[in-house]
């Protein structure tokens, strides 16, 4: 009798965990925690400037961290026997890669790659990659029994947007993930040679999640040539891992979140969620028609028509001179070393940026989502002016923004982010996305709106609240270049949100262990 109470009970406890552990990851979907990393833009070491070193969280999931506010991280399992990996989640290049133990430092220079100033040596990248942090190891490649050395080609060779390059092997060894699953003879990098600028932090390896595109080979005497590697996706999916090679970005308000592989998780976003079409083949981006600043007393509205490139290796959004600096007026805003920033004490919680893509989808940040920094009572904004005709939404914007990114149809999906406890996956089995609906809106031209200069504020707003010092590291103060931007008034806009926390493998752990003791104890 009491054994059969113990066997209900031990039927019951893995129900349970079945319940519990699906709320993570179910058939033909992956789950994978993200951190981020963050820039210390008071630092006087330059080697501290950009990039500062993180530690991923769980393992089970494909964790994403905000690496600092610098890039987003999540943790690979490769081997026999298995060792977590921390990567850089990159939307931009496809291959993924990991930093040899014995890595060198080179010089790219004979290749034909401009390189400027100083440089990381060899001891440098060894100690900072593999030394300082003895659970976060370097990869070793021949302690793993499912290791091997690719052949077609033997090597690669890619350079990044900050001039970052680097040169190694292909290998093939096992991928494991959701802690038992294993992927064998997945293929990937692994860096002997490393050029990294002494103004940034090396890159401790890189899960490539860009569309399939070719990237450099190079031999022995030098000669580069080109191939294109299998992605990370692309395996999941012939391996049936996966049914579509699809993934969907979601993240708390603190910036760590959970990258979702072949599902879309409908509990991580409120409104509509709607589906744009990519307009560069290779990279994620769509058309950004507007921004419009907002708060409890007006709005005005900046009118643009451009591509918007969606990176999560990029902290700050780019957008045009006129209207980076017009919306850091608008929000009482001035310059401090070197970035738009405005006093912590001065905006109002309803207060933020819209950002509308097509089909008047539209993204809003809080104006407190856009601090990237606090000094004293300084707040850097994550907002930055180019003169390029593109503007880039990087690291900050996905803080407000669920995104879906599907690679075979070529689409991105966008809603307005809500943080949340609570899980619901649904598969994505075609290129349609569950749940989105398909805009098909066309932008009518490619360029900035003409631009004319008008009054911003208000006469009685602008002399209250308008702040025009400009402060930087030295204490001086100068104020915001001049700019000429096109406005209009627009509706006033709310909006609110719920933290989120998470607790699912402490319970699975502890059903685990009673169960068996249960049964086997009688």
């Amino acid at each position: 009798m009491h054994r059969n109470q113990s066997i209900i009970i031990y039927f019951f406890f893995l129900w349970v965990m079945s319940v519990v552990a699906n709320r993570h990851v179910d058939k033909g979907i992956v789950a994978l925690d993200v951190v981020p990393r963050s820039t210390d833009f008071s630092s006087p070491n330059p080697h501290l400037q950009k990039r500062s070193s993180g530690i991923v969280s769980d393992v089970s999931t494909f964790p994403m961290n905000f690496q600092s506010f610098a890039y987003y991280t999540t943790t690979l399992c490769i081997g026999q026997p298995a060792v977590p990996y921390v990567v850089a989640v990159d939307l931009d290049m496809p291959y993924t890669w990991l930093t040899y133990y014995n890595v060198l430092s080179f010089n790219p220079t004979f290749l034909g790659i401009d390189v400027e100033g100083s440089q990381w040596s060899s001891d440098e990248l060894r100690y900072f990659l593999c030394d300082i942090n003895k659970s976060d190891s370097c990869y070793t490649g021949n302690s793993s029994l499912s290791f091997s050395f690719m052949t077609d080609p033997k090597t690669y060779l890619i350079k990044y947007d900050d001039n970052i390059t680097v040169a190694g092997v292909n290998v093939q060894d096992s991928l494991v993930y959701s802690h038992y699953h294993e992927l064998n003879n997945f293929q990937f990098g692994i860096t002997l040679k490393e050029y990294v600028p002494a103004s940034l932090l090396p890159y401790k390896g890189v899960l490539g999640l860009a569309a399939p595109s070719e990237i450099n080979s190079i031999d022995f005497v030098d000669s580069i040539s080109s191939f294109k590697p299998p992605t990370f996706l692309d395996q999941l999916v012939q391996s049936e891992i996966l049914s579509t090679p699809t993934f969907s970005l979601s993240f708390d308000a603190s910036g760590n979140g959970t990258l979702l592989l072949g599902a879309v998780d409908g509990t991580k976003y409120t409104g509509p969620l709607v589906t744009h079409k990519q307009t560069r083949s290779r990279h994620y981006s769509t058309t950004l028609y507007s921004v419009q600043y907002t708060n409890s007393t007006f709005s005005a509205n900046y009118s643009l028509v451009v591509d918007a490139f969606l990176q999560t290796r990029e902290l700050f959004i780019y957008l045009p001179y006129d209207i980076s600096y017009a919306l850091t007026d608008l929000m009482g805003g001035f310059i401090a070393y070197g970035y738009l920033a405005v006093p912590c004490n001065s905006f109002d919680d309803r207060s933020g940026v819209n950002f509308q893509f097509g089909c008047n989808s539209t993204i809003f940040m809080k104006t407190s989502m856009l601090v990237t920094q606090r000094i004293d009572n300084i707040c850097i904004l994550g907002i930055r002016p180019t003169s390029s005709s593109q503007a880039v939404l990087g690291l900050t914007f996905f803080r407000s923004a669920y995104t879906v990114f599907h690679q075979k149809a070529k689409t991105i999906s966008i809603a307005q982010a809500y943080y949340n406890m609570s899980t619901n996956f649904t598969a994505i089995l075609d290129e349609h996305i569950p749940g989105a609906s398909m805009c098909n809106q066309l932008p009518t031209s490619s360029k900035l709106s003409e631009v004319v200069e008008t009054s911003h504020f208000p006469p009685t707003y602008r002399g209250k609240n308008r702040t025009t010092a400009v402060y930087n590291d030295s204490g001086d103060t100068t104020r915001l270049p001049p700019y000429n931007v096109s406005s209009m008034r627009g509706p006033m806009i709310q909006y609110s949100s719920s933290p989120k926390i998470t607790a699912y493998w402490v319970l699975w752990g502890f059903l685990t262990i009673s169960s068996t003791v249960v049964m086997f104890a009688v």
